[in-house]
């Protein structure tokens, strides 16, 4: 769009335990997620 603009946004976690990436790696990637969409979502509400 060329009146607005565009946000890269990246996260990387990693755990040294396999156990704990497995049991606590779905629930970060969910929470990155949600933050991801809160963003989104009040970008939308403010611009749009």
């Amino acid at each position: 769009n060329a009146e607005g603009c565009e946000v890269d946004f990246q996260i990387d976690f990693e755990f040294r335990s396999a156990l704990l990436e497995k049991v606590m790696g779905k629930v970060f990637t969910e929470a990155a997620h949600k933050m991801m969409q809160a963003f989104v979502t009040r970008a939308e509400k403010v611009y749009v």
